[in-house]
């Protein structure tokens, strides 16, 4: 019969614990994560004063107004990393750094994330 001294035993299980930790690392980071990518989610959109009255004539520089929009979701769902994508219409100049905001319904709840890509004149 083998006789295994205890430093032995200790070092054998450093071995094998740090075996797991790699294996078990490895499984982690294979899992790969696909969000969807959901188009035409924006069935109407409109540009009203900050208020939400009717504009009088074009948007001055530094204007504040508002954007509302109906969207309408596959089946009213969506999962968690999800993403749609609109283009800035030709009219909008955005010369700002990119900027994420929060997309709020009428009842005060946060629904998304929107983040600006101004090079690309889009917002997903």
């Amino acid at each position: 019969m083998l006789k295994i001294g205890k430093k032995a035993k200790q070092r054998i299980g450093v071995v094998l614990f740090l075996l797991a930790l790699i294996f078990g690392f490895n499984i982690i980071s294979n899992q790969v994560i696909h969000a969807k990518t959901i188009p035409n989610v924006i069935t109407s959109m409109k540009v009203t004063s900050s208020e939400g009255k009717p504009l009088q004539g074009d948007l001055k520089k530094w204007q504040d107004f508002k954007v509302s929009a109906t969207f309408s979701l596959p089946n009213n769902t969506v999962e968690a990393g999800d993403t749609t994508t609109i283009d800035f219409p030709k009219q909008l100049v955005y010369n700002s750094p990119n900027k994420s905001f929060n997309i709020v319904s009428s009842q005060g709840d946060i629904v998304a994330v929107a983040k600006i890509d101004a090079a690309k004149k889009k917002l997903s």
